[in-house]
């Protein structure tokens, strides 16, 4: 709805709370508290993207767990809640960073330093279902 602000990278705090690697904004800063990521990403986000298709966001990064579930790795999709998304389903992933992530209808396009994702030879860049699946 545009009132709210995504944020990620290596984070572990926003003020004096402790957060996993995002977190969510209310539009004036404060720190939204109906967004619960638990430890989120093992490590850090590098690129993060609204899917207008599910409402949810599409991150990626070095990270290859999402609050201990390793079928996130380096890309996951997160609902509203900040819980990972069991709509998204990628396999075994990428098999290195994700650093840049766009979201064009209900495609997804992820690009960074990988060679292959799952077991597909791929070139840096990938594009996916909004489920998951590569297309």
């Amino acid at each position: 709805d545009g009132s709210r602000i995504h944020a990620a990278g290596a984070l572990s705090a926003f003020g004096d709370t402790v957060t996993g690697a995002i977190v969510r904004l209310q539009h004036y800063g404060a720190l939204d508290a109906s967004f619960v990521s638990g430890t989120g990403p093992n490590s850090s986000v590098y690129a993060i993207a609204e899917d207008p298709f599910t409402n949810e966001l599409v991150i990626g990064g070095i990270f290859t767990s999402y609050a201990g579930n390793t079928a996130a790795t380096r890309l996951a999709k997160v609902a509203k809640t900040g819980t990972l998304s069991d709509q998204f389903a990628i396999g075994a992933g990428a098999n290195a960073d994700i650093w840049a992530i766009h979201v064009d209808g209900s495609r997804i396009h992820a690009a960074g330093a990988l060679s292959a994702f799952g077991d597909t030879v791929t070139g840096a860049i990938v594009r996916l279902q909004h489920y998951g699946a590569l297309d």
